[in-house]
């Protein structure tokens, strides 16, 4: 996988997440769900951020268009892989400037960008955005069952170890423009599993850091306008 990044346009003159606390920055978003919803939120919530979410875009490339003609701001989510893939000259010339990335750790290219783990400032805070980002660094991964036997799953694992190593494979992907950053399966285990065992309070602490006003995952359905009831 590769970070996720929050980012603005340079017109904005929002270059940071301090100044993202002080001006108020309109993202585009595809919908409540989005991880583009989700990430500005949770940062709006945790560091005092002033993203304004704007949702119903048609997708990252409506995005786009959106910051192209300036109705937006900026965008809440798109991984810097991706970028390399399918938006090259964007990270050539410097088209945008990322504010917070969602990952493990810094993208090589953007070393004074903090994660979001770096910027929860208590060990439950920095537990749930390691939550939170587990996703960007899982990336697209294969999955099996439960239990498989152990000699298959060795066997499988292998064989994808041996593709990913293979250079007629490299070759390929290098033709496609398809930038790869590959992981082995145990490392992948381990992070399901570090999800799968977090404690209750920890997603607790995540679901409420999630909520956002007028839609979103983790949305406080116990507010009045969003919460109805029938009467006979």
């Amino acid at each position: 996988g590769s970070s996720d990044v929050c980012s603005s346009d340079l017109k904005t003159g929002v270059k940071t997440l301090e100044d993202a606390k002080k001006v108020e920055t309109t993202i585009g978003s595809t919908g409540a769900s989005s991880n583009a919803t989700v990430y500005p939120s949770i940062m709006n919530n945790l560091a005092g951020a002033k993203f304004k979410v704007i949702n119903g875009y048609d997708g990252q490339t409506g995005v786009f268009l959106a910051m192209e003609r300036g109705e937006i701001d900026g965008f809440g989510s798109f991984s810097y892989l991706t970028f390399k893939s399918v938006k090259p000259d964007w990270l050539e010339n410097k088209m945008f400037h990322p504010i917070v990335q969602w990952g493990e750790k810094r993208e090589e290219a953007w070393p004074d960008v903090p994660t979001a783990i770096d910027v929860a400032q208590t060990p439950e805070d920095k537990t749930a955005m390691e939550l939170a980002s587990v996703g960007s660094d899982i990336g697209f991964s294969y999955f099996m069952p439960p239990d498989v036997p152990a000699d298959r799953v060795a066997a499988l694992r292998k064989a994808f170890d041996d593709m990913i190593a293979d250079p007629a494979f490299l070759a390929e992907a290098e033709k496609s423009k398809m930038p790869l950053r590959t992981a082995n399966g145990a490392h992948m285990e381990e992070m399901v599993r570090h999800v799968l065992t977090a404690s209750p309070a920890s997603i607790k602490r995540l679901t409420d850091l999630m909520i956002s006003n007028g839609g979103g995952r983790g949305e406080d359905y116990t507010k009045a306008e969003f919460c109805s009831k029938g009467s006979d």
